[in-house]
């Protein structure tokens, strides 16, 4: 089988980590190509064992020349218009199977539509196509707003304009059970959850990266001070403002505990922490460290107590920072809804407010048997869970299983213009008869 992999593969890209560690699998047992959609040469993206076609710079019509001798196109979408616009627009071209990587694609069509189209009644129309009427009167109101906050507010996930993104699969993957409830009721294609694969298996960047090395901070920690960590793209969602007043407000975390901030920050954001860490006087307690490459990230990872991994609002994403900490056994304090809170609670320690975070992280600094209790628990679930090959061995069950119903439908669509030809209508025996034929050759699809 060949298969076309749609992915972003640049070194910083988190799905092009996954697609890392899914093709290396893959590569096993089918014939596999990369086109890397953020990078125009090789040597910008990720080793690899297949071939890798760079295509930030390629136009539509090569790509679509390129892609006709593969059997199947898998297209991974995310909800940023750079890193995937041209696998959807290449989508509506030729079908292929979704692994959808954020449930929340909205940010992707507000600027697909109103950035790059340049046509806010197309945006308007989408929202109304995949919302009703709530959700044109909604789009409406973003397109006339200046401020970033609407981002941000848990409107995005009622009006998540998934069902537009999808809009020509044969077929879609998820990582979460949230996900799949979530578009099951609008599909007319078979959805398929599969858990994450091992993260911990990531084949290292081909770019050496540039950015300081900045471990020589867990050099300098007091060796009694408890660490904390939060890595990733740095958004409000993740709560990091939080944690600093949860520091601001607690005695005995400014004496007891350090807080780490490794990932990339909005400039705005950036300035709200910075004030509350110097109004709280929390500079020797919080340190924002902005992106590290991997090696440093592993490096804060390993020698953490704690990881923070709040979403609120989440976005019906999976988290692969989630799962990094689980595979190196740390405890997790997490947002109790959406695909966190499928975690069991023996394995994770879950919030379901405010109010709840500090006591928390002071019950967790305080008490190191629970640390080790929920590290071991959740290695053992996220070992159990999490496992690339039995990851590849349900895509391709389910890639098989989609060929498989693509063929049959065909056949339908082949049989009803004869029996139209025929001048059968619905109530035809004949046309009963056929139908029920059919439908035991196509596949449902479950969990």
């Amino acid at each position: 089988m060949k298969i076309a992999w749609f992915t972003p593969f640049s070194a910083t890209s988190a799905i092009g980590q996954y697609s890392a560690v899914v093709v290396l699998e893959l590569s096993n047992h089918a014939d596999v190509t990369i086109f890397a959609l953020d990078i125009s040469d090789v040597k910008q993206g990720r080793t690899s064992v297949v071939p890798v076609r760079p295509i930030a710079d390629t136009s539509l019509e090569t790509i679509c020349d390129w892609i006709n001798p593969f059997d199947i196109i898998i297209y991974n979408l995310g909800d940023h218009l750079y890193l995937h616009q041209k696998a959807y627009e290449t989508m509506q071209r030729r079908t292929g199977i979704v692994i959808l990587h954020d449930l929340v694609m909205h940010h992707f069509f507000y600027g697909y539509y109103l950035l790059v189209k340049k046509d806010v009644e197309a945006y308007v129309r989408a929202l109304f196509v995949a919302h009703g009427p709530q959700g044109a009167i909604f789009g409406q109101s973003v397109a006339k707003r200046d401020s970033d906050d609407v981002w941000f507010s848990p409107d995005i996930l009622k009006f998540h304009m998934a069902q537009v993104a999808l809009d020509g699969a044969c077929g879609v993957v998820v990582h979460s059970q949230f996900a799949r409830q979530s578009i099951v009721p609008f599909s007319a294609y078979p959805v398929k959850h599969i858990n994450f694969p091992n993260y911990s298996q990531s084949p290292a960047s081909a770019v050496p990266s540039t950015a300081p090395n900045r471990s020589s901070h867990l050099d300098r920690t007091p060796a009694h001070k408890i660490r904390l960590l939060t890595f990733g793209v740095i958004n409000p969602n993740k709560q990091v403002d939080q944690v600093i007043r949860a520091f601001g407000s607690s005695k005995y975390l400014r004496q007891s505990a350090i807080y780490y901030v490794l990932g990339t920050v909005a400039d705005s954001y950036q300035q709200q922490l910075e004030r509350l860490i110097s109004g709280a006087h929390l500079e020797k307690n919080i340190i924002l460290l902005g992106y590290q490459p991997d090696d440093v990230l592993h490096d804060y990872l390993q020698s953490a107590d704690i990881v923070i991994n709040l979403r609120n609002p989440h976005f019906g994403e999976s988290s692969a920072s989630l799962l990094e900490a689980a595979m190196q056994g740390k405890p997790i304090v997490i947002w109790n809804h959406g695909s966190y809170a499928e975690f069991p609670d023996d394995t994770v320690a879950k919030i379901s407010n405010s109010e709840e975070l500090v006591p928390t992280l002071e019950r967790l600094c305080k008490n190191p048997a629970e640390r080790q209790r929920l590290g071991t628990q959740a290695l053992a679930y996220a070992k159990y869970t999490f496992d690339t090959e039995r990851y590849c061995r349900e895509l391709l069950e389910f890639i098989d299983s989609v060929q498989y119903d693509r063929s049959a439908l065909a056949f339908a669509d082949s049989m009803s213009e004869i029996l139209t030809e025929m001048g059968a209508d619905e109530t035809a025996q004949v046309v009963k008869s056929v139908s029920d034929e059919i439908a035991m050759l196509i596949t449902v699809t479950e969990a």
